[in-house]
């Protein structure tokens, strides 16, 4: 597979404008990309086995050893539950995370979850290359990480003696162990991408793309969004980096936030005036009378800005351009707003 999967209809709500969860086989780059996407969105993020191994002072490998893999998925199910409550955070999870069940009604409910998916070949490379990861973790044969994973939940399967840890995996392990786990990994997913052939940023690049479109966007009504899309096509847009760099080559520019008024008082760009769609349309011509003065219009993501930037071009205004991402992407860069 390559390139992306979305999985359709699946209830979204808050949840998925609040968290992401990266699901995925050990190799697939959960970790790496959860930080890149994390970046991309001004979120945090978090690494669920990082989070597992300081609470108890040992490495999953050592947990396997010391207790046994029942308490390493008690271990892991209640960091999971206190993960999916932190807002605006990015998830990597364990690789295994999704061999219970109350693990995917947690992720189901709390988070917009993304299945990294690549196939054997590429993650028994992956594997063989990375020995610290290795030394870390139980080998796959072990537990619900192996083969042995088939029955629900509950493998005794003994781990080799932490004094010869076995760090290689084999591709009969990978494929064996997928059979079992892909089916749980595309229950549990709103979308699946793949990460073969394919580098960290260009697959956080992607999952950023879909959140943006897939979710951000299912935030409004199809009706509204045609508008929208109409409008778009007859205006120009320019980026929130793009912005800010006018503002710090003090660019001589008419910044105007076309959201409600409340909103306008909790927080805006600096140097922005506010004039609401329509009260833009009908005062813009007092407050700016030049029709070729060049205006930045910006909302919450950059559809009511779209729309009021095509009303102001039929009222003749020439250098109009619309905030793609808003005031939203703004605060998601971390750049400077001011309120009042």
């Amino acid at each position: 597979m390559t390139g992306q999967e979305d999985k359709g209809t699946r209830g979204q709500g808050d949840r998925a404008t609040e968290r992401i969860a990266l699901i995925g086989f050990r190799g697939t780059g959960k970790s790496t990309v959860a930080r890149l996407l994390a970046q991309r969105l001004g979120w945090e993020w978090v690494d669920a086995d990082a989070v597992l191994e300081e609470r108890a002072g040992r490495t999953i490998r050592e947990i396997f050893a010391d207790d046994g893999e029942a308490e390493f998925r008690r271990l892991e199910a209640a960091i999971l539950r206190e993960l999916c409550e932190r807002p605006r955070t990015v998830l990597a999870t364990g690789g295994g995370v999704i061999l219970r069940e109350d693990n995917r009604d947690v992720l189901r409910r709390s988070a917009w979850v993304v299945w990294l998916e690549a196939d054997a070949q590429t993650l028994w490379r992956r594997l063989e290359s990375d020995p610290a990861s290795a030394a870390r973790r139980p080998a796959l044969a072990c537990g619900e990480w192996g083969v042995g994973c088939r029955a629900k939940d509950k493998i005794h399967t003994p781990l080799p003696t932490p004094h010869t840890p076995r760090t290689s995996n084999s591709l009969s392990e990978i494929e064996e162990l997928l059979k079992v786990r892909e089916p749980l990994y595309r229950a549990s997913a709103d979308v699946v991408v793949s990460c073969a052939g394919r580098d960290p940023a260009t697959v956080a690049d992607e999952i950023e793309r879909l959140w943006r479109t897939q979710v951000m966007a299912t935030q409004h009504s199809p009706r509204f969004l045609k508008i929208v899309d109409d409008a778009r096509k007859r205006i120009r847009e320019t980026t929130v980096d793009a912005v800010k760099a006018m503002l710090d080559r003090g660019d001589s520019i008419v910044l105007i936030d076309v959201r409600e008024e409340s909103e306008f008082a909790k927080d805006h760009l600096p140097g922005a005036i506010h004039l609401g769609k329509g009260v833009l349309e009908r005062d813009i011509e007092q407050r700016v009378p030049d029709t070729s003065a060049p205006l930045v219009l910006y909302c919450g993501g950059g559809f009511r800005s779209a729309l009021a930037a095509d009303n102001l071009q039929k009222m003749g205004y020439t250098n109009v351009l619309s905030m793609d991402g808003g005031i939203r992407g703004w605060r998601e860069k971390k750049y400077p707003l001011t309120s009042g």
